[in-house]
């Protein structure tokens, strides 16, 4: 299939478009709802896999517009929303918004081909990807197991998103430190969650715990709690990091 993905974590559109083209899916990567949009101009997809809190257009805010195109034509591209954002009310939200499948993050493998496979109109079969390395790897701050499990044995994908990751770290932080003095509540939300959905993707569980705590503060408004876990994803960080130059010998981080 031609697939449209909206998602603007890094992290997570690397993983995803790697994943579907292993599927030989062709895939076309926008950073928001806007670019979505403007990709969908030029040509059109199969399918559309879209994530709901995006800079620029949010992911609702792109699917309404998508829906309103087709309004009279008699198409109907399937949209199917990858969200982190598991709270009471979002999945029918995204349903009235004109989603036709609703997938939380971080989003496994076969869950998303299902779907894709339902929409393109064949049987999905058993996944024959193979099960990954049954590679053990002690570590408080990063289940690579399961991470490697979540890359399907790819261990050169694995590799590269954690190189990704540790590049992206030092800008990431500092846009957080610079919300937060800002009082920027609503941009400290959305870096928190950033970094929440990035450290997911690579099992890493202490980060993403404290930047969905951030996220979680960040939304109340509580910038004195804020301070104090910021603080604590930094401690995080600096605990994961070195398990990257562990894993990782040869890159520069």
């Amino acid at each position: 299939m031609k697939v449209l993905l909206a998602e603007d974590n890094a992290i997570n559109r690397k993983l995803a478009t790697k994943l579907l083209e292993k599927y030989g899916h062709a895939v076309v990567s926008t950073e928001n709802g806007r670019e979505a949009l403007d990709a969908l101009e030029r040509e059109p997809a199969d399918a559309i896999l879209m994530d709901v809190q995006m800079p620029v257009m949010d992911g609702l805010e792109a699917i309404r517009a998508i829906r309103a195109r087709e309004e009279g034509s008699g198409a109907r591209t399937p949209i199917i929303v990858l969200t982190a954002h598991a709270m009471k009310g979002d999945r029918e939200r995204c349903f009235e918004a004109g989603a036709d499948e609703y997938l939380t993050k971080p989003v496994r493998t076969h869950e998303l081909l299902t779907a894709l496979d339902r929409f393109n109109g064949r049987r999905n079969g058993e996944n024959t990807g193979g099960r990954p390395p049954g590679e053990k790897y002690m570590s408080n701050a990063m289940n690579i197991a399961a991470a490697l499990e979540r890359v399907e044995g790819d261990r050169e994908l694995l590799d590269e998103l954690m190189r990704l990751f540790a590049e992206e770290c030092p800008r990431s932080l500092a846009e957080i430190r610079k919300a937060f003095e800002a009082r920027d509540a609503h941009l400290l939300e959305r870096l928190a969650h950033t970094m929440k959905g990035s450290s997911a993707s690579l099992c890493a569980e202490e980060v993403s715990e404290a930047a969905l705590a951030l996220e979680k503060q960040a939304h109340s408004g509580d910038f004195e709690a804020a301070r104090e876990q910021i603080h604590a994803l930094e401690i995080k960080l600096e605990r994961l990091l070195p398990e990257f130059e562990t894993l990782l010998p040869k890159a520069v981080l």
